[in-house]
């Protein structure tokens, strides 16, 4: 999945394919979104505070998982 860069304190880098939201934060950490539609990812791309966004919307949902852990 190709992975592009944002402008957010916490999240590096955003990647969407197939209903799949990737999500790298700057510690090195990646999570994954199962089940995300296209425009869940329109309005998340869209968001003044993709960080604030992003944790509105893990709070509405489950299936959440982390696919690699923070680097030191």
């Amino acid at each position: 999945m190709q992975m592009q860069k944002v402008k957010s304190s916490n999240i590096d880098a955003v990647g969407y394919e197939d209903g799949l939201l990737m999500v790298r934060f700057r510690n090195g950490s990646e999570y994954e979104y199962p089940g995300t539609s296209e425009s869940d990812y329109e309005a998340f791309m869209e968001a003044e505070s993709k960080g604030r966004w992003l944790n509105q919307f893990v709070a509405l949902r489950a299936g959440v998982s982390q696919t690699s852990k923070p680097t030191t």
